[in-house]
């Protein structure tokens, strides 16, 4: 599992795209990190300029435990250096996991960023 966490952290810094010309605000970050019982999700927004951006993290996991999907997203302002949390979250996690969070930034209702982890087969 650990395998294909560190695989999905090179695919999370990977797919950082869909910036929009003239309207880089802020950078998606998500953070996944190990922990006893399972996963400990975090969205970031690190900030390149002044403004508002509206975050949203989605997280959607299967396992043999069942599967879930939730959702999250606040307006955030950022400026130059900022970082702010958009949500953190803890899931547990069997063998088979499978999960993808995506983590989107828009700002004036137009999309300015997008990161996404996947681990496991994707799930259906």
């Amino acid at each position: 599992m650990i395998r294909s966490l560190v695989l999905g952290l090179v695919t999370t810094l990977a797919s950082v795209s869909s910036l929009s010309a003239g309207s880089t605000l802020a950078l998606p970050d998500i953070e996944i990190t190990p922990q006893d019982t399972g996963l400990l999700i975090t969205g970031h927004v690190n900030g390149l300029g002044d403004g508002t951006v509206t975050a949203t993290l989605t997280i959607d996991k299967s396992d043999a435990s069942g599967r879930a999907k939730t959702s999250q997203s606040r307006k955030i302002p950022v400026s130059n250096g900022s970082s702010d949390t958009v949500a953190q979250t803890s899931l547990s996690a069997q063998d088979d996991l499978s999960l993808r969070v995506t983590l989107e930034l828009s700002a004036d209702g137009a999309p300015i960023g997008i990161a996404t982890t996947t681990l496991g087969a994707p799930a259906e």
